[in-house]
């Protein structure tokens, strides 16, 4: 006959492990169903038609942009480009080129992504990303401000010319100031076919419901692993009962 030795903390502490791991699948289940929504939701924008920037009112609130083909049509900016630092490639380093699309009939503007260009060997050279400014029609997909780099962000680095701005993050609030205008709250991916652009090899967001159900099944497998290790050790077996 089998009994089961209570005592309380193990019993207790099993309990509370039992809990947290199965709540952190369930949420890793949830998550996994957050992603699928989303891959629908790409999937819809990839194929609907192209969102003109310039005729929408407010074309990158709240991401309804997002991954959507998109055309604008405006000026490149005299400004400086942006190079956004640390950009990796194939395992080297260089940066992401934005360079500031004045959207004609409007008093602001969008960053456009152009690509990725390799370092310089020296942190004082600047790579050749010369444009010149004049009217254009720019084919792209929207996309939301990349994200790199943690805590404060600096202000740009101009110490590599008059014409090139160097940051670690990509913030609308800081390069609006110094770029002199209302920027939107997306940035366009280059079409890898247009001219003026560099090494454009864009990838959908990385999603992977998959993933997260993996994940899900670790967290409910340290769950029964809890419980399984306070059975092992509290589970007895009494003596036989009965008559010879």
């Amino acid at each position: 006959m089998w009994t089961i030795r209570f005592a309380l903390v193990p019993a207790a502490a099993t309990l509370g492990a039992a809990v947290v791991f199965s709540a952190l699948g369930y949420w890793q289940l949830d998550r996994a169903a957050q992603k699928r929504s989303l891959e629908a939701v790409y999937r819809e924008r990839a194929v609907a038609a192209p969102l003109d920037l310039n005729a929408a009112l407010a074309p990158c609130a709240d991401g309804k942009a997002d991954w959507r083909r998109v055309i604008a049509e405006g000026r490149w900016a005299r400004g400086p480009q942006v190079l956004l630092d640390n950009a990796v490639l194939r395992g080297r380093v260089g940066y992401e080129v934005f360079t500031l699309l004045e959207l004609a009939g409007a008093k602001r503007g969008v960053l456009v992504d152009r690509g990725w260009v390799p370092a310089p060997a020296y942190r004082s050279e600047a790579p050749d990303v010369a444009l010149e400014a004049g009217e254009t029609i720019v084919h792209g997909i929207a996309a939301p401000v990349p994200f790199s780099g943690l805590g404060a962000v600096p202000d740009p680095d101009a110490s590599l010319g008059p014409r090139l701005l160097r940051v670690e993050r990509i913030d609308l609030g800081v390069l609006g100031a110094a770029l002199r205008t209302a920027l939107l709250d997306c940035t366009i991916r280059l079409d890898p076919a247009a001219p003026a652009g560099y090494v454009r090899e864009w990838r959908a967001p990385g999603l992977d419901p998959a993933r997260h159900v993996a994940y899900a099944a670790q967290w409910f497998a340290f769950a029964a692993i809890a419980v399984g290790i306070y059975l092992l050790l509290h589970v007895e077996r009494g003596p036989r009962t009965g008559t010879a």
